[in-house]
């Protein structure tokens, strides 16, 4: 995945396709880097098709047990949590790379 990370603000997000390689916030010109999606970016994604499984099983078998739907519902909203989490984590892993690859260039 793509994240923007601008000087200025001290700040990395996620850059989106279209998105000119200038910080939203201030407006400077930012740096892109590249961060591979790390394990807990697809288990959030994994338990949240657990949760639409559920769901869709029980709506086809019909049972109408509300626990069964609270539960469903629970597995989605944590899987949810999940990538918002490990989207936080590659933010600061790509702050982290773009800090690293500062100090490189100012110790040579």
């Amino acid at each position: 995945m793509k994240y923007k990370y601008c000087s200025e603000c001290k700040k990395a997000y996620l850059k989106s396709r279209l998105e000119k390689d200038k910080c939203i916030y201030c407006g400077n010109a930012c740096e892109v880097v590249e961060v591979k999606r790390n394990r807990q970016y697809y288990l959030g994604y994994g338990v949240m098709v657990l949760g639409a499984v559920i769901m869709l099983i029980l709506r086809l078998l019909n049972f109408n047990t509300v626990l069964l739907w609270v539960i469903g519902i629970f597995f989605i909203l944590l899987g949810g949590f999940l990538v918002i989490a490990a989207s936080n984590k590659m933010a600061k892993s790509a702050a982290e790379i773009v800090k690293g690859d500062k100090t490189e260039e100012n110790g040579d």
